[in-house]
């Protein structure tokens, strides 16, 4: 059994350097690109092949997942737990903007404290680590998709392998990055991830 997590395409937001959060922004043309990119490297390179989808409900995850598999979202399974880290009045905001706020948000995640509305990095970790404990006790078929967001991908990584806060954002995980899973006792373990090297690196 293998489950796959998959970071979706680029918007006009990443491009932008705006904060997105929970905001349903479509993919881009660039990220349409990177989509159906993906579709070439995972699904003809690599051969893989899905018996089942879950996807975030934020339509840029739905897209791309929609692109990368062939797929209707109709074969979907909608969860919420799968959306992207909620900023609530940080959405739409530069993320170059020189306040404590948002350096916090993007340089030091351990001092972020979310502004009304939002979420904090601890609350996602253990949002995404909550979905994958659940995920571990379904009857999973031979190959699950996620298909999700940066910075969900981000707390997923921090909740499968311990570390500071502090690198919350670090390394790097591009538009279209895909990781696969392994069961690993009661949990699961990363065993590979196939990068997209082109995409935006920060995910929110």
């Amino acid at each position: 059994m293998k489950l796959y997590i998959l970071r979706h395409g680029e918007t006009a937001y990443n491009a932008g350097n705006l904060i997105q959060g929970t905001t349903d922004i479509p993919l881009s043309p660039e990220g349409i690109r990177q989509a159906h990119e993906a579709h070439e490297r995972i699904t003809v390179r690599h051969g893989l092949r899905f018996d089942k989808i879950y996807s975030s409900p934020l339509v840029r995850a739905v897209r791309t997942g929609e692109i990368v598999t062939g797929q209707s979202r109709d074969t979907f399974v909608i969860d919420r737990r799968l959306r992207e880290i909620e900023v609530g009045a940080l959405a739409g905001r530069s993320t170059l903007e020189d306040t404590e706020v948002m350096v916090n948000f993007m340089r030091y995640p351990d001092k972020y404290v979310p502004l009304e509305g939002g979420e904090s990095f601890p609350d996602l970790v253990q949002r995404a680590g909550g979905f994958l404990q659940w995920l571990r006790g379904q009857d999973l078929p031979e190959s699950t998709l996620l298909c999700t967001h940066g910075g969900w991908m981000h707390a997923m990584r921090l909740y499968l392998e311990p570390g500071e806060m502090r690198n919350f954002w670090k390394p790097s995980i591009t538009n279209c990055t895909l990781f696969q899973l392994e069961p690993d006792g009661d949990t699961w373990k990363i065993t590979d991830i196939i990068a997209n090297t082109e995409g935006r690196a920060l995910g929110f």
